[in-house]
């Protein structure tokens, strides 16, 4: 733990720009869905989430995910991570091999 997060604090998570693009989860089966923007009491924030591409950006890093601390006793420290979300498709055909 952080030492300015002895005191306790909030995390807050959020897609300041691009809500509408993505999706988070708690879980890879996408079962437990997380509102953004999000907060927890420090301590009781997942360790993981999973994040889900739902509408092809606009342009290359255009969905931002900010993770904002925020202690009960100092100035808050704030982390941002840009994404592209994208279209994948794939082709199935021809994946067995007819000799088996």
């Amino acid at each position: 733990m952080l030492p300015c997060a002895s005191g306790g604090g909030t995390v807050q998570l959020a897609a300041p720009n691009a809500a509408e693009r993505i999706r988070v989860y708690k879980n890879a089966n996408r079962t437990e869905p997380v509102t953004l923007p999000a907060s927890w009491s420090l301590g009781t924030e997942p360790d993981v989430l999973h994040v889900e591409g739902v509408l092809v950006s606009q342009s290359v890093r255009d969905v931002r995910l900010r993770l904002k601390f925020t202690p009960n006793s100092d100035a808050a420290c704030t982390d941002v991570v840009k994404l592209t979300v994208v279209r994948v498709d794939l082709d199935a055909a021809n994946l067995l091999d007819e000799d088996e």
